[in-house]
């Protein structure tokens, strides 16, 4: 057998195993870091991340989609090369952003919520990328799906990690995630003719638009890696423990207590709050400053007085606006 052949096959095998077992390495890894990321910041897994982020933004924006590549390259045996060896990092490093981003958002996911769909296409990318030719063919060849895919992946990465290693609340670091997530797809949304000081314009004014868009849509995320430990409802209570649970409301309505805990990693500084609603009835409380990394974490209650023959609403949601989780408790039939 020659060397060729001998090379050829090791190739093949490699890109085989690449596309069958790495996607879910990758995610292994992402659902380990998910559950022991609560007892401190993995500053080197998340610098693996964002380099991961950035560096499909750099792959597809030094080889953008369809753009004309000269005969002699393209017809070159190096030339070949390069383009495969490109598009092979190009999706292992999506891929690596991907299947660890997910499973935060997956845990802090309400499902029969508005937040649900931004996982859901996150979820989508993911398993596409499993599938290489299927996901270059139909999306990184492809100039404005590519934009898309990129500012989508930045977007979650960024929104995930920055207010984990900087401090700096999620409804804050939203802009600077939307401006980024978008100014990192402008190269591929904006013509290419578009060349100097007009290029430099076009591209903030996109970075502009995405902060903008990213604010007005933070209520449609889920606010990883926050995370709903427990929505628990009483008849009573002791300290911030409840008394006399209950799993449906009185039928002659009354005063039900709702008590709620939330766990976040090392790193995250939010507030949270409970809303209720029974009726006509409505409470929402003042918010609670939550430190990540607490032992056990934070827990919050309040009381309302469900309507007779009405549910009682309970939602937990961050200062802005983010549905960390919800429960309803039905009335109990009537005798």
């Amino acid at each position: 057998m020659t060397l060729a052949r001998l090379r050829a096959r090791a190739e093949a095998a490699w890109q085989h195993a690449n596309r069958r077992w790495t996607p879910w390495l990758s995610l292994a890894g992402g659902v380990t870091t998910a559950v022991l990321w609560r007892h401190g910041i993995d500053v080197v897994r998340a610098s693996l991340v964002l380099g991961s982020a950035a560096g499909v933004v750099a792959l597809l924006s030094l080889f953008p989609p369809g753009a004309p590549t000269g005969p002699e390259v393209a017809a070159g045996r190096w030339g070949s090369r390069l383009r495969g060896v490109v598009d092979f990092l190009g999706i292992g490093l999506a891929q690596n952003t991907l299947w660890f981003v997910i499973p935060f958002y997956a845990l802090a996911t309400s499902w029969a919520s508005r937040n649900a769909p931004f996982t859901v296409v996150l979820g989508g990318f993911a398993v596409l990328s499993c599938f290489e030719r299927v996901f270059r063919r139909q999306v990184l060849e492809h100039r404005l799906r590519a934009a898309a895919f990129v500012a989508l992946t930045q977007l979650a990465a960024l929104q995930l990690l920055l207010p984990v290693l900087t401090g700096i609340a999620p409804r804050h670091a939203v802009l600077a995630t939307g401006a980024l997530a978008a100014g990192s797809a402008a190269p591929l949304a904006l013509p290419r003719a578009l060349r100097g000081a007009r290029a430099v314009v076009a591209g903030c004014g996109m970075a502009a638009l995405g902060a903008a868009l990213a604010w007005i849509l933070l209520p449609c995320l889920a606010p990883a890696p926050l995370r709903l430990s427990g929505l628990r409802f009483a008849l009573g209570r002791s300290a911030l423990e409840p008394e006399s649970p209950v799993v449906a409301a009185p039928a002659g309505g009354g005063p039900i207590y709702v008590f709620a805990s939330v766990e976040a990693p090392h790193g995250v500084h939010e507030r949270v709050r409970l809303a209720l609603r029974s009726g006509s009835h409505a409470l929402t409380t003042r918010g609670l400053e939550i430190e990540g990394g607490r032992p056990g974490g934070y827990r919050l209650w309040a009381e309302l007085a469900a309507e007779p023959g009405r549910p009682l609403v309970a939602q937990l949601r961050t200062e802005g606006d983010q549905l960390v989780g919800d429960a309803i408790l039905a009335p109990a039939p009537e005798p």
